[in-house]
């Protein structure tokens, strides 16, 4: 091989290697995100799991960084995830490399119906909590326009305000559940349910401070 010919081998046998990397690290988000979803019950505060990260500058700090085990939402794991994925697939469009790009497009290809199968569940589990949420604020709500100082609209209201009471020292934990986890506040509120979520949080706190005793 001629000096030009072994320099775009290198080359080639880099780029392979990178998407090989951005593939691996694809998968493994993929799985984490699974592990989180199939141990959460169909439970939006519970999708969550641990995973090793590495804090580190690129570098060679980088090499003797220890990893980390944080606690991540399976919506954030599958966000960093199909990011890799987009990734990858802009940079098997733009270099051929050729028979061994039929693999990595193959395992590409596998990685992203998982995780938009993945994905809709996670939507799904993220729209229930939503409704019981805003269900919730609704029934506080309700309550809060009601006089209970007054001993007659007390008892006439009592039926109401113990199922709402059940229903928000039910909910309130799981929220809390969600708060320790390690997030990316931007993806957590990100899409319609993500940001409605967020603000029927805030007002079921509020509410619910004021009306529990």
């Amino acid at each position: 091989l001629t000096a030009r010919e072994r320099h775009l081998q290198q080359v080639e046998e880099a780029v392979m290697e990178k998407k090989k990397q951005i593939l691996a690290r694809a998968v493994e988000l993929v799985a984490s995100a699974t592990k989180a979803v199939e141990g959460s019950a169909g439970d939006f505060s519970a999708q969550h799991t641990l995973v090793d990260i590495v804090d580190a500058k690129p570098g060679p700090a980088a090499k003797a960084a220890k990893p980390v085990a944080s606690n991540k939402h399976a919506k954030e794991l599958l966000a960093e995830g199909k990011k890799a994925l987009a990734e990858l697939s802009g940079a098997l469009d733009s270099w051929d490399g050729g028979e061994s790009d039929v693999n990595v497009k193959a395992e590409c290809g596998e990685a992203v119906a998982k995780a938009d199968a993945l994905g809709r569940e996670v939507d799904a589990a993220e729209v229930a909590l939503l409704s019981a949420v805003e269900e919730a604020q609704v029934a506080v709500d309700a309550l809060l326009r009601k006089d209970l100082a007054s001993a007659v609209a007390a008892a006439a209201s009592a039926s109401d305000i113990s199922s709402t009471r059940i229903k928000c020292t039910a909910l309130i934990p799981r929220l809390d559940a969600l708060r320790d986890v390690t997030v990316d506040a931007a993806i957590m509120q990100g899409g319609v349910s993500g940001r409605k979520l967020a603000l029927a949080e805030q007002k079921l706190r509020l509410g619910w401070t004021r009306l529990a005793p």
